[in-house]
Order: C-alpha cells, then sequence, then structure tokens
C-alpha cells in the first residue's frame, strides 16, 4: 500500500495490520492490496504511522465472502479486473 498517497490516521482499535488482515480473510498479503485498490479494503495508518486496513472495512468484506454466492463473487472479480485495466 505504500507509495506518495497519504493515508489517513485512524486510532489503534479501528486499525488491523495488512498481514492480520490477510489472515483473518485466508488470502495472501498482496490480495489485501488487491481489495485495497478495489475499494474493497480501507487503507489508513495507525498513531505509529503503520499502514493497515479499518476493522470495519474488514468486518464488511468478511461479510460479504461469508454470504456471497460463487456467481456473485466471480461478477466481482471480473469487474475489479475491468476497472483495475
Amino acid at each position: 500500500m505504500g507509495g506518495t498517497r497519504r493515508l489517513p490516521p485512524v486510532a489503534d482499535e479501528d486499525w488491523v495490520s495488512q498481514h492480520a488482515a490477510a489472515k483473518r480473510l485466508g488470502i495472501p498479503v498482496f490480495a489485501v492490496g488487491w481489495g485495497v485498490a478495489n475499494e474493497h479494503l480501507e487503507p489508513v495508518r495507525n498513531s505509529r504511522g503503520d499502514e493497515g486496513v479499518t476493522v470495519g472495512s474488514l468486518e464488511r468484506e468478511l461479510a460479504w465472502r461469508a454470504g456471497a454466492s460463487r456467481a456473485a463473487r466471480l461478477r466481482r472479480f471480473a469487474r475489479d479486473l475491468l476497472d483495475y485495466f
């Protein structure tokens, strides 16, 4: 998630690291970046300046994944891929 973009700071209790988010989602860390790029996860910094995502966006993503059908997942993937390029 690095780069030149300025990420908003949040309280530590509203922040989760990229590695922890990846573990909770059961995906590789680079896929957290994909989720950020496609606006499914909200990038932020904690009080120490560490990059991560909001707990709220992680919880929303977990809920979406728990209820999404195979067709919904495929549509989302296709839309994200098209938006990326």
